[in-house]
């Protein structure tokens, strides 16, 4: 009983760490400090036709309704 216990706690542990480390790359500019780094979250509805579909040809795996256009000191970035 113990040692199931013990590795679904290890799954869910594995999961949690999983999901943390996702979370903690989703705003990186190469060469920025994270502190510098300002983002703004976009609609897709209003994006520019060119926009939607680039973004609908290169992701359709994914259901993406939002973007980010990320602004650092010495580089920018879209995500």
């Amino acid at each position: 009983m113990n040692y199931i216990k013990s590795i679904l706690l290890s799954i869910f542990t594995l999961l949690l760490v999983i999901s943390c480390d996702q979370l903690g790359d989703d705003f990186k500019l190469p060469g920025e400090n994270p502190k510098d780094i300002i983002y703004f979250e976009l609609d897709n509805n209003y994006l520019a036709p060119e926009s939607k579909e680039f973004i609908e040809t290169n992701f359709s795996s994914n259901n993406v309704n939002t973007s980010y256009v990320l602004i650092g000191k010495k580089t920018y970035g879209f995500e």
